[in-house]
């Protein structure tokens, strides 16, 4: 049985997305622009006020550029079925 089943078509792409990588890449977004403001203590409250809507608009944009973008996944390493091919392969010859 589907896990989407309750939930309409148009929903299921997007309930679909990889939370996980949304979530680190919000969450680093927003630690850099803390870290930004935590070096900018001496400067005025606009400048750490911008520094804050610039890291939560850059969370915004994570999010939206993960739903509305195509996946982009590269390939560091052979897959695990690939390795057990190779091997089996060395194995038998």
């Amino acid at each position: 049985m589907n896990e989407f089943s309750d939930v309409p078509a148009s929903m299921t792409a997007i309930i679909s997305i990889p939370f996980w990588g949304i979530a680190i890449k919000s969450t680093i977004a927003i630690e850099l622009a803390a870290l930004a403001c935590a070096f900018s203590h001496r400067q005025s409250a606009a400048v750490r006020h911008r520094i804050w809507v610039f890291g939560l608009a850059a969370s915004l944009v994570v999010l939206m550029a993960s739903i509305l973008l195509p996946q982009f996944k590269l390939d560091v390493l052979p897959s695990t079925m690939d390795a057990f091919k190779y091997s089996t392969a060395q194995d038998l010859g």
